[in-house]
């Protein structure tokens, strides 16, 4: 895409997620409905505050999915740590679909 408009939101979008250390972002948290949507992540996120059992493996560069549609391949599902960056320091175990 090139529209002046989406290159600015996904620019602001990755500002906003590398302010707040965030692995992700949908332009719906920050008010604007489209369906764009914004993650990485990075080694370097990994902090002290990150026990080992929440440590993942750092296999996604930083991507920018515009209009996506998300569909499972199978049924086996995994558990990862997941946060908000709407609700700072609370993390949780989420189950995902693996692929």
């Amino acid at each position: 895409p090139t529209a002046p408009e989406i290159l600015d939101l996904v620019a602001d979008m990755i500002e906003t997620m590398e302010d707040a250390n965030g692995a992700g972002l949908a332009a719906p948290q920050v008010y604007v409905p489209q369906r764009v949507v914004i993650f990485q992540a990075p080694g370097a996120r990994a902090t002290a505050e990150i026990d080992a059992e929440e440590e993942f493996d750092p296999t996604a560069p930083l991507t920018v999915l515009i209009n996506p549609e998300i569909e499972s391949v199978g049924e086996e599902l995994e558990l990862g740590w997941e946060g908000c960056l709407s609700v700072p320091g609370l993390r949780g175990l989420v189950p995902r679909h693996r692929r």
